[in-house]
C-alpha cells in the first residue's frame, strides 16, 4: 500500500459560534479561498438529495522509530444522501435544525462539510450521529417454558448534520465580524 503525504495547514482564529452551537470559524491560510465553495441557496430542495462528505475521522497517534510520534488519520470519502430535516432537542445546544444523512458518521468526522453531489455546495456541517430504534419482536412470555423473552430491538444510525440554514449566520474573527453568507459571497465575486 503506498501512503502519500499530506499538506498540514494550520488552523488560526478558532472561535466557537457565539450563537452557542456546536460550530466554530477557523482560518485555513494559503487555503480558504482556493476551494470555490458557496452555501446551499435553497435549503428546502435538500430531502433525497445525493451529498457527501470528507474528513480524517478515526485517527491513530503512532510512535516513530526515532521516538516521535505522529498521527495517522487517512481521510475519508462518505457518500449518502438527505433522509430529512429535523429539530431535535439537544442536551447541550437546545433545538438546532438538522439534516438526516443516510451514511455512516465515523468518530472524529464532527466539522466535515456536507456537500451536494456533481456540485461544490454546501449544505450542513456533520456534528453526530441519530440513533433510532426500531421493535422486531415484543416482549412476550414463551408458554411452553413460562420464561420471559425480551423484546428485539433493530438499531439504525444516520449522520447528523447541522443544516445551511445555521451555517449561513456564522460569522466569528475569522469572518471578520461578517456572517459566513457574507463572506463567501464576496469570496467568490473575486
Amino acid at each position: 500500500m503506498i501512503e502519500r503525504e499530506q499538506n498540514v495547514y494550520p488552523l488560526e482564529s478558532v472561535e466557537q459560534d457565539p450563537s452557542g452551537l456546536d460550530l466554530a470559524t477557523a482560518v485555513v491560510p494559503d487555503l480558504s479561498s482556493s476551494l470555490n465553495l458557496s452555501l446551499a441557496l435553497d435549503p428546502h430542495a435538500l430531502a433525497g438529495a445525493d451529498v457527501f462528505s470528507y474528513g480524517y475521522p478515526l485517527g491513530q497517534i503512532m510512535r516513530m522509530p526515532d521516538g516521535s510520534r505522529v498521527i495517522n488519520a487517512p481521510g475519508r470519502l462518505l457518500k449518502g444522501y438527505v433522509t430529512r430535516s429535523f429539530a431535535p432537542t439537544l442536551a447541550e445546544f437546545g433545538r438546532t435544525l438538522t439534516l438526516e444523512l443516510d451514511m455512516p458518521a465515523p468518530g472524529g468526522l464532527s466539522g466535515a462539510p456536507v456537500i451536494v453531489a456533481g456540485t461544490r455546495e454546501i449544505v450542513g456541517v456533520v456534528y453526530g450521529v441519530n440513533v433510532v430504534a426500531q421493535v422486531e419482536e415484543l416482549a412476550r412470555i414463551d408458554p411452553t417454558t413460562g420464561q420471559r423473552e425480551p423484546e428485539v430491538q433493530r438499531i439504525v444510525s444516520f449522520a447528523a448534520a447541522h443544516h445551511v440554514i445555521s451555517l449561513r449566520g456564522l460569522r466569528g474573527t475569522a469572518t471578520r465580524g461578517r456572517s459566513l453568507m457574507e463572506l463567501m459571497a464576496e469570496v467568490s465575486q473575486t
